[in-house]
């Protein structure tokens, strides 16, 4: 993966830490610095292909002005990396070009533009091979997705009023999450500099729920035996879409990662809102309100791989029962720029998976009692085209039901139930069609800030 040799820099600097300046002004922290944010998203790039061409020896990282030549004239294919490393380990690798920006200053806006330069820059001039196009739209938009939402949450580990052993800990807390904003941090003696706090410091507004149990799924595709497993799924909310007045892109986010018991990752899904309007008083008994979102999709198990990079836009609605209760209902329509769905004659060459455009509408409905979210049910459809791979369409339909019981001190009790239905249709052909189902009982953990919602994103 790309990000690993920054990981191992970043370990190897952490030991400067203790010659960090006591206090830092203030306005250095606010301070915008485009040209360091340009200069460190392009650094991103030498520090990794030189790693890989001198440390490791690849092939691939031996590129010169007549690669580059080459890659310009030549211009963009597809690539058939697999699939993890496609859908999550290059928007990862976005979200370090991204929050170069938003360590240096910069806004949500101002720093989207360094995650398209710093994927164009390494499709074109950081590899021997071709550029990829789907690395560069995964890169860019799935950087600025996970970018911003990691941004935000790494801001609210640290603190700048913390002292000690506890402030080391938070900054390297945070430092997976945001590597770019850490190392600068680290650079400028701010691990342990006493200040003010950035706007994206806000605790309060995040609620985190653990829940841990034993899932039992069946594939009808390749078997019908159930296959057992134990599972850990965490879900964290950044405040309330109803409650909070819009002020900035990602001011309302929710994160859902599920691995398994031998360390895979399933899932993991974020959704931010970029733009919100609301549609009646806030007085009124029922809300309705306008968003529009972008979201980031990787979910992978035995039976499914379905990714993608997508915007959607609907209504967030909170119809209230009582002083103490009420019906949460969302209603969305999306455009999928380019999502991946894997199927038996799915993809090309190594890939078993295919690439294209799409569209989508989702719906939920969850009941809710002083904030707490009870039940939930949902129902998500998406049509995938494909443009590169087997020629298709690949219809998925995604459901299920969720239930938890709150217990005293913060710990819940619960039942999901899920399935997943893709179709593939190939020109013809008979069409493809495999079902997945899992049903997981859970026992769960919640820390809620003061101005958080819990519930799922």
């Amino acid at each position: 993966m790309r990000w690993a040799p920054l990981a191992l820099g970043l370990t190897l600097l952490a030991p400067s830490v203790a010659a960090a300046q006591d206090s830092v002004p203030p306005p250095l922290a606010a301070r915008q610095r485009p040209w360091l944010a340009v200069a460190e998203a392009i650094g991103v790039n030498v520090f990794v292909n030189r790693f890989d061409a001198w440390a490791t020896d690849q092939a691939w990282a031996r590129v010169s002005p007549s690669s580059w030549r080459r890659n310009l004239r030549l211009g963009w294919e597809w690539d058939e990396n697999e699939f993890g490393t496609n859908l999550f380990a290059h928007p990862y690798h976005g979200g370090l070009y991204f929050n170069a920006g938003r360590a240096n200053g910069l806004d949500f806006w101002e720093s989207a533009p360094l995650a398209f330069l710093g994927s164009w820059s390494w499709e074109y001039l950081g590899e021997r091979f071709r550029p990829s196009l789907n690395d560069f739209f995964m890169t860019s938009l799935g950087g600025i997705a996970l970018g911003e939402s990691f941004h935000r949450v790494g801001a609210s580990i640290r603190d700048n009023q913390a002292r000690g052993g506890g402030r080391i800990l938070r900054e390297i807390a945070a430092l997976p999450l945001d590597p770019m904003g850490g190392l600068n941090r680290l650079v400028r003696g701010e691990w342990t500099a006493i200040g003010p706090n950035p706007p994206e410091h806000d605790p309060s507004g995040f609620a985190l729920r653990l829940a841990g149990g034993v899932q039992v799924t069946q594939d009808t595709f390749s078997t019908d035996r159930d296959i057992e497993s134990a599972t850990l799924v965490a879900d964290l909310l950044y405040r309330d879409p109803i409650t909070q007045p819009y002020q900035a892109p990602f001011d309302v986010f929710g994160v859902r990662a599920q691995v398994s018991a031998h360390g895979a990752l399933h899932l993991l899904r974020a959704s931010g809102r970029l733009y919100g309007a609301n549609l009646n008083g806030t007085t009124r008994r029922h809300r309705h309100l306008f968003a529009v979102n972008q979201r980031f999709d990787y979910a992978r198990n035995p039976a499914q791989e379905f990714g993608g990079q997508s915007v959607e836009a609907g209504i967030y609605s909170r119809w209230r029962l009582s002083e103490h209760s009420g019906l949460r209902t969302q209603l969305f329509v999306d455009a999928i720029v380019l999502g991946a769905m894997d199927a038996t004659v799915a993809g090309t060459g190594l890939r078993g998976y295919d690439f294209g455009p799409g569209l989508g509408v989702r719906t939920e409905v969850a009941f809710e009692r002083k904030g707490v979210t009870w039940l939930r049910s949902w129902a998500r459809s998406e049509v995938i085209h494909s443009v590169s791979g087997a020629p298709a369409d690949h219809e998925a339909s995604f459901g299920g039901f969720e239930a938890v019981v709150p217990l005293p001190y913060r710990f819940g009790v619960g039942l999901h139930t899920g399935y997943f239905r893709r179709v593939s249709r190939y020109p013809g052909k008979v069409r493809e069609k495999r079902d997945f189902t899992e049903a997981r009982l859970f026992i769960s953990w919640a820390a809620v800030g003061s101005n958080a919602l819990v519930g799922a994103p």
